[in-house]
């Protein structure tokens, strides 16, 4: 009788291994760009807790490299992004890469979106 016990919980193992594995969908990467900055502004808004000022969004691509200001896009709509720059230390011979803001709309996480 022990048995089927011992497979019944076998089997619920199996069931929560496969409900636990990440699922994807597919997601395309696309630039921060002027024309498209206020929806970086609502993503971080729907987000994260803190809200950035006007200057911060004016001056990421005046002072920051566009390879660093990313999108990520489901179906053509933005639901991520990326805001990160490089940053040189002095007495250092190498540089470090700063993450300022990594988001995922809540619908969308738990897809390796931020990954």
């Amino acid at each position: 009788m022990s048995e089927p016990v011992q497979n019944a919980t076998k089997d619920s193992e199996k069931g929560n291994e496969d409900r636990l594995k990440p699922k994807t969908i597919p997601w395309e990467i696309g630039n921060i760009t002027k024309a498209n900055i206020k929806q970086l502004r609502l993503i971080n808004i729907h987000t994260l807790p803190v809200r950035y000022s006007d200057k911060f969004y004016d001056e990421l691509l005046d002072r920051y490299d566009n390879k660093y200001l990313q999108y990520a896009f489901v179906n053509g709509f933005v639901v991520g992004a990326i805001c990160a720059r490089v940053e040189k230390e002095e007495n250092l011979s190498y540089k470090k890469l700063y993450i300022m803001t990594l988001n995922v709309l809540a619908p969308y996480r738990r897809f390796g979106i931020g990954k």
